[in-house]
C-alpha cells in the first residue's frame, strides 16, 4: 500500500473556504457567548458549526477529510482568538484530546 492509498480527496476549494469560515465564526461565537475557554471543545464547536452551516448531525466528525481538518482549524482559531485578546502565547494551554496520543 503507497502513501496515497490513505490519503483523502479534498472537498472543492469553495466548500473548504465556507465550511473552514464557518467553524472559525463558530468559536469565535463561542467566546463572545461565553467568554469561556475551558467549556471550549472540539466537538460543542463542531455542532454550532454544523447547525450554523446546514451540514447534518456529526458530519465534521465522520467525513474523512473534515475530521482532522475541523480539529485543526478549531485549534487555531482558539489560539489566534486568544492573541488577539492579548493573552501571551505561553500561556495558552490545549487540552489535548482523550483520543489524541
Amino acid at each position: 500500500m503507497t502513501g496515497s492509498d490513505d490519503e483523502v480527496a479534498a472537498p472543492p476549494k469553495a466548500e473548504i473556504k465556507r465550511i473552514t469560515q464557518g467553524i472559525q465564526d463558530a468559536v469565535k461565537q463561542h467566546f463572545q457567548e461565553s467568554g469561556d475557554a475551558e467549556s471550549l471543545t472540539v466537538n460543542n464547536i463542531r455542532s454550532k458549526a454544523e447547525v450554523t452551516l446546514k451540514l447534518g448531525k456529526d458530519f465534521l466528525r465522520k467525513d474523512p477529510y473534515w475530521r482532522n481538518e475541523s480539529k485543526t482549524v478549531i485549534r487555531e482559531e482558539f489560539v489566534r482568538t486568544f492573541l488577539w485578546l492579548g493573552v501571551p502565547s505561553d500561556l495558552i494551554y490545549l487540552r489535548r484530546d482523550k483520543t489524541t496520543k
